[in-house]
């Protein structure tokens, strides 16, 4: 598979129109291509009379796909779908997550295995009334 980056999608156009921009990208014919799956898609909000998607698909062709790399085009690669391995925790004391933001969060449901421990920065409304020690404060 080839990903090609760098399409520019108008707001209003149909996102079935990318295997065309794709095909005109890699000098090839839309013939030529066997499927074609959009992988990211952005919006370029710099110039505001002019919003458009930049978007990246993944496609596969017919023809040789070492040819088309071979042309230098800095916005074609060789593309090889990412695989996501979840680690499984297996220690048998309850692990500690420090922190309980998104990644905190991810890591107590997820990696960190059953009944975690976690802590985090209390409310604002925590005045710590009865406790000698401060509340932290703000920030890193």
């Amino acid at each position: 598979m080839i990903l090609v980056r760098n399409l520019h999608l108008q707001p209003e156009d149909d996102p079935s129109c990318l295997q065309e921009l794709a095909a005109r990208k890699m000098h090839i014919s839309p013939d030529q291509i066997r499927s074609c799956t959009l992988r990211k898609r952005s919006l370029d909000a710099r110039k505001k009379d002019r919003l458009h998607y930049v978007c990246s698909v993944s496609v596969s062709v017919k023809c040789d796909e070492t040819r088309l790399l071979r042309r230098g085009d800095p916005e074609l690669s060789l593309y090889s779908a990412p695989v996501y391995a979840i680690p499984v925790c297996t220690h048998p004391e309850r692990p500690v997550v420090v922190g309980f933001g998104p990644a905190g969060m991810f890591a107590a449901l997820v990696p960190a295995g059953p009944n975690p421990t976690t802590t985090g920065r209390p409310p604002a409304d925590c005045t710590g009334a009865g406790t000698k020690r401060a509340r932290p404060p703000r920030g890193n």
